[in-house]
């Protein structure tokens, strides 16, 4: 195999790798956004139907989804945090043990 072959090879090899991560980031960013969005609005309800301004703190079966909400204003940062620590939980949220 000549050099010219094998850089083709890297090449493709490295674009197939491009590709993929930014497909799992993506997915991972519209996830991670929809988990957040559920638990603002489950918050938002739960705080209607107790008459607070802010988020309540109710009892839940943390498989349904979010179990919080982690707001770090100086890093720009708001993530979902679900229960469990496993690859399916951390690609899109902050994991809980």
């Amino acid at each position: 195999m000549g050099v010219r072959a094998r850089r083709r090879g890297l090449m493709a090899a490295a674009a197939g790798l491009a590709l993929r991560l930014a497909t799992r980031r993506a997915h991972s960013h519209s996830v991670g956004a929809a988990l957040v969005q559920k638990e603002r609005a489950r918050q938002s309800q739960a705080a209607k139907g107790w008459g607070f301004t802010g988020a309540a703190c109710v009892a839940r079966d943390p498989g349904s989804g979010a179990v919080a909400l982690l707001q770090m204003p100086a890093l720009n940062l708001l993530a979902a945090v679900l229960e469990g620590a496993d690859d399916a939980q951390l690609s899109v949220a902050i994991g809980h043990l």
